[in-house]
């Protein structure tokens, strides 16, 4: 199918072609001509699977020719709110006005550009604060979009959504796009959304293009491990997975110190230094990156080659949406998880879940092998510009080497019929 078999005006077509984008995903194809009639949609898919051009193309066809903000998107975090931008930008040809709005940059220029802003990209936090500042009318909304609506949840947000929706008018179009419908979430659907349609595509990364494996070693050689398989593995972008801020910086710290080009990426580091390390990152000017789940949500780059996580996630949900981030539009991947002693409880979980489909890997001598320290230098080298300000979502242990999840119990194992190395890709 092509984009004008789904009624996409010839110019837009023309602007994804020149991104190099001919046919729908699946998403898309289903998503575009029930959005295009005018109707709710309710929207289930995976990471990486073209959702933001399935609404993003409807939005810029239908938008009417009228002053005020027209298209809301809400976001859960800075990075997805500029990608989503971009990507709006991208197809709008730089007809409408569109604009993010979110915490960790001055709110003036935001004020500023509000009256000629047609498209609002913005986290629920700021949101708010434009419209208690009576700055952010919506009585004009024709669009509303809920994107990420599950982790929006998972953020502590959804009774900002819920202030932010009662500020729009009712006969607005609402689209949500979420990778499950939660409880809470159907609350909003039921009392928001007029008989949304149901979409649901496949929900996890085909098999055979994303291969899982874990290493299970001692926890003094976590580092160690971590260091040697970054070196040795043939990657093209690899992201890394910390539990905490400090540990983030400690890891890339001795990663640095290893001769490898990394960045960390997590929330006390300024908004002008994660954009720019995320777009140094995209363009594979840095190889590694290691962050946090927050920052890394809505981070959508297609050549990750490797997802790698150093501390395990918890709870399941994190995992899935961690290794969502490799083998995309076709690409294979390679997630890897390092097990210690000490994380065996919550990778319990993730092994009962994936049995299947993960592989145990054996430690070699070149995994094992001696790394370099971060020198004194380069251990005082600040990777965080906001040390004084505290993260509105705290978490337990903040302070804690990273990596550190004391538990007494050993998950269920499989027998060690894997050895070695598997093969280079």
């Amino acid at each position: 199918m092509e984009f004008k078999e789904l009624k996409v005006r010839d110019d837009i077509t023309a602007l994804l072609l020149k991104q190099g984008i001919s046919q729908p995903t699946q998403i898309q194809e289903l998503a575009i001509p029930p959005i295009m009639q005018g109707e709710d949609v309710v929207a289930q898919s995976k990471t990486g699977s073209g959702k933001t051009l399935a609404y993003a193309i409807p939005i810029v066809q239908n938008l009417k020719n009228e002053k005020g903000v027209k298209a809301l998107i809400i976001a859960p975090t800075r990075e997805l709110c500029s990608q989503i931008a971009e990507e709006m930008v991208k197809i709008s040809a730089r007809r409408l006005f569109i604009q993010t709005a979110y915490g960790g940059v001055s709110i003036e220029p935001q004020i500023r550009n509000m009256p000629h802003t047609d498209i609002l990209v913005g986290a629920p936090g700021r949101l708010l604060d434009l419209i208690h500042r009576r700055v952010l009318r919506l009585d004009r909304l024709q669009f509303l979009v809920l994107d990420e609506g599950d982790r929006m949840l998972d953020m502590g947000f959804i009774n900002d959504i819920d202030e932010i929706i009662r500020a729009t008018p009712k006969n607005r179009q609402t689209l949500l796009f979420s990778a499950t419908v939660p409880n809470e979430i159907k609350h909003l659907i039921e009392r928001y959304m007029n008989s949304p349609t149901y979409i649901r595509t496949a929900q996890h990364v085909e098999a055979h293009l994303l291969k899982q494996y874990f290493y299970y070693v001692p926890h003094p050689l976590k580092m160690t491990v971590m260091v040697n398989l970054l070196k040795n593995e043939e990657s093209e972008l690899s992201l890394v997975f910390c539990a905490t801020k400090r540990g983030a910086n400690i890891l890339t710290k001795v990663i640095r110190a290893n001769g490898i080009n990394v960045e960390p990426l997590h929330g006390n580091i300024s908004q002008s230094k994660r954009d720019s390390t995320t777009k140094r990152f995209k363009h594979g000017e840095i190889k590694v990156l290691v962050a946090t789940d927050v920052a890394a949500r809505g981070l959508d780059i297609d050549k990750i080659s490797h997802v790698y996580n150093f501390d395990v996630p918890n709870p399941l949900l994190v995992y899935t949406h961690r290794i969502g981030r490799t083998a995309r539009i076709g690409k294979t991947g390679a997630a890897i998880t390092i097990v210690s002693e000490r994380d065996s409880s919550l990778f319990g979980d993730i092994y009962e879940a994936f049995k299947d489909k993960i592989t145990e890997l054996q430690l070699t001598p070149e995994l094992s092998a001696p790394i370099a320290a971060a020198s004194p230098e380069e251990r005082r080298r600040p990777e965080s510009f906001q040390h004084n300000r505290r993260s509105r979502y705290p978490q337990k242990n903040s302070d804690r080497h990273s990596g550190m999840n004391p538990t007494g119990h050993r998950f269920s194992r499989p027998s060690r019929s894997h050895s070695g190395r598997r093969g280079r890709r």
